[in-house]
């Protein structure tokens, strides 16, 4: 029961995460 609780905190966690990096990826591109 607790284990779809889990897997859906993970999925945000990476979802986060991803976002985060994309963002640091266009501004560093925007940068140069």
């Amino acid at each position: 029961m607790n284990n779809m609780n889990n897997f859906r905190l993970y999925i945000t966690y990476e979802y986060i995460v991803g976002l985060y990096i994309l963002i640091i990826a266009h501004c560093k591109k925007n940068k140069i």
